[in-house]
């Protein structure tokens, strides 16, 4: 099994579009997931194929590569893994555009009457960017009564 990277995705398009489409290509067996917001439900615009075998990889994004979808210009590429920063997997934050990976390193750390600070590091471009911040509550309002 070999997962192909389908990005530039137009937001109507369906698991089963995406299948058909890949079929035409002449692959078969494809499973398609398509990548949806947790809290919408709205399609991303991205999405993961898998193929059963490397030439049917290869001929999907040779042929599919840059052409026309439904109205867009889709981008077809091998998916990369997943990258793991120190810490785990929930310490990354990978996101996929194109042909273009970026990783981003997340580390937080409370510090004296809960104040936070947040640096995220981009190993990449050899930025670093540092917030601080406080936990503090807010404090209650009170009520008010007017008789």
């Amino acid at each position: 099994m070999k997962k192909l990277y389908v990005g530039n995705l137009p937001f109507q398009a369906t698991e089963q579009d995406l299948s058909s489409w890949f079929s035409q290509a002449g692959v078969s067996g494809a499973q398609v997931t398509l990548i949806r917001d947790q809290m919408s439900g709205q399609l991303r615009g991205f999405g993961f194929v898998e193929v059963p075998n490397d030439e049917e990889a290869t001929r999907a994004v040779q042929s599919l590569n840059g052409t026309d979808f439904m109205g867009r210009n889709v981008v077809v590429n091998e998916a990369r893994p997943k990258r793991v920063v120190a810490g785990g997997e929930a310490d990354s934050v990978v996101a996929a555009a194109g042909e273009v990976a970026v990783a981003v390193a997340v580390e937080m750390a409370v510090v004296a009457a809960g104040v936070v600070i947040a640096a995220i590091s981009d190993p990449d471009a050899q930025r670093s960017y540092r917030f601080s911040g406080s936990l503090r509550a807010p404090e209650p309002q009170k009520d008010v009564i007017r008789l």
